[in-house]
């Protein structure tokens, strides 16, 4: 039997979603709790005890995964906050295993112990991605805010290299570390391992803009990340996007993906979580489906600003990215509104 390659496997498995208007991938929020305290880190101000232990038990995280797996699910991310932290992690990833999803996990590596690792050698993940937001220890760790993490995350990067675990490292680049990307690339590359950065942060889910005042400026994002990777519009289409004021052009509305947080309540948008549905005692089905016409049919309101801008086409905005920082879905950003400019000011350059 020829060997199916990812990518073709994996669009094929998307697209069977698109036709049969069924999720394909869920990210699964297991906690919220994290050994560190990232300055950036949008979910941080949920990491403490009260509302840990107001957790789903495992149990009932077991029957998620099985109502996640009915729904059609393959694609399985284990994210938080850290879902290393959890005390049943190895019971949880064990079972998901058996119920076929294919699974990755995103963690900082600071929680990965022994036991864990012998599991990942047993039972593979498809993929664990872990953030490094610095190639040294004073750096990492005024970012991470705890110390001796520097040396237990890279630890556990090696640990997983050892054991041939396939693992992805992210970077995210803030005011805190842009001076040192050339010594993190390096650190990456010396250690067999590219450099992915990312440069949208988002403001705290309680409502804290703090994250937000950690952003690098629009010309250093350009800098970085050049006008290719960001603009991923194309302008022709400019003309249909201002005839029709759909609000949400991200790609919700193709509803192949939906979030769940530590409590059990489902969204579409990892930001946007004000219309929580619970469906620990709820079917997935309906509330997806409802969510997904709700994203579909929603439009721009006549005294949106963004629905008449000339660079509506161009923008780097979204309902989330908008809601997250002003608590409004149609709200200008100023941060986004001058990345904007600043791609379409660079895109007109020659060359």
């Amino acid at each position: 039997m020829k060997e199916l390659q990812y990518k073709t496997f994996s669009r094929k498995t998307h697209s069977a979603g698109l036709l049969e208007r069924i999720p394909s991938s869920c990210q699964f929020e297991l906690t919220f709790g994290c050994g560190l305290r990232c300055r950036h880190c949008y979910s941080d101000c949920y990491n403490k005890p009260e509302f840990i232990r107001k957790e789903l038990g495992t149990e009932s995280v077991k029957l998620l995964l099985d109502k996640i797996r009915r729904q059609g699910v393959i694609w399985l991310c284990f994210t938080g906050g850290d879902p290393l932290t959890r005390k049943d992690f190895c019971e949880i990833y064990s079972y998901a295993r058996k119920k076929g999803f294919l699974i990755s996990v995103f963690t900082s590596g600071y929680s990965l112990n022994n036991r864990i690792l012998e599991l990942f050698k047993d039972q593979p993940p498809f993929v664990v991605e872990i953030t490094l937001n610095a190639a040294d220890k004073k750096m990492y760790e005024r970012i991470s805010q705890v110390r001796g993490s520097f040396l237990r995350a890279v630890n556990g990067i090696k640990a997983l290299t050892r054991a041939k675990i396939a693992v992805k490292i992210k970077t995210m680049v803030t005011k805190d570390n842009i001076g040192a990307v050339g010594r993190i690339k390096k650190f990456l590359a010396d250690n067999g391992y590219g450099f992915d950065p990312d440069y949208y942060l988002f403001a705290r889910l309680n409502g804290d803009i703090a994250p937000c005042e950690l952003r690098i400026s629009p010309a250093q994002v350009l800098a970085f990340a050049g006008k290719g990777k960001l603009n991923s519009k194309d302008p022709r289409i400019m003309p249909a996007r201002n005839l029709n004021k759909r609000l949400f052009w991200c790609a919700l509305g193709a509803g192949q993906e939906f979030h769940i947080d530590p409590y059990g309540n489902m969204f579409l948008c990892p930001v946007i979580r004000d219309s929580p549905v619970n469906i620990v005692k709820r079917p997935i089905a309906p509330a997806f489906k409802r969510m997904i016409a709700e994203v579909r049919d929603r439009v721009c309101s006549s005294a949106a600003k963004c629905a008449s801008c000339e660079f509506r086409a161009w923008c780097l905005n979204c309902p989330g990215k908008a809601y997250s920082q002003t608590r409004d879905m149609e709200s200008p950003v100023p941060y986004y509104c001058a990345l904007t400019k600043q791609l379409i000011k660079d895109d007109k350059r020659p060359g």
